[in-house]
């Protein structure tokens, strides 16, 4: 049973034509760290909506060793797994009187040394508040 504060693979983004669905087009823009881009679909009539998906991205020019890129996703995941549940209520409360939709999302992590958890965090739940607003 997964929890509220849980992040399990379903809500994971993956798969080439998913992920060029929401860089070709999604819409962008930066609340640094991130760069964040968001696409979304329609569900079909039978299909009952979800959470949304997440696409974490660490640059690989950036960060040339695995553990640095593989810390720096720990604490995008970590901070969008604690705020998750008041981003969700955020959606489901203004997505009451549209159509359900799929929302897509990328985080691409655009610093160029590794920050602190406080300030991912905080730009995290910022993010999140956009998002909600946007949608």
């Amino acid at each position: 049973m997964k929890g509220p504060f849980s992040f399990p693979k379903s809500e994971r983004l993956h798969g080439k034509k998913a992920v060029d669905l929401l860089f070709g087009s999604g819409r962008a823009w930066l609340v640094y760290p991130f760069r964040v881009v968001i696409s979304e679909t329609e569900i079909p009539e039978g299909a009952a909506g979800s959470a949304p998906k997440i696409l974490i991205s660490v640059s690989k020019k950036i960060f040339k060793k695995a553990h640095d890129r593989n810390r720096i996703k720990r604490q995008i995941r970590e901070a969008y797994r604690t705020q998750k549940p008041a981003f969700i209520s955020q959606l489901s409360g203004r997505s009451s009187k549209s159509l359900p939709k799929q929302i897509n999302v990328g985080f691409i992590y655009i610093a160029k040394t590794q920050e602190a958890f406080s300030l991912i965090s905080a730009k995290m739940k910022r993010a999140l508040n956009e998002i909600a607003s946007r949608v």
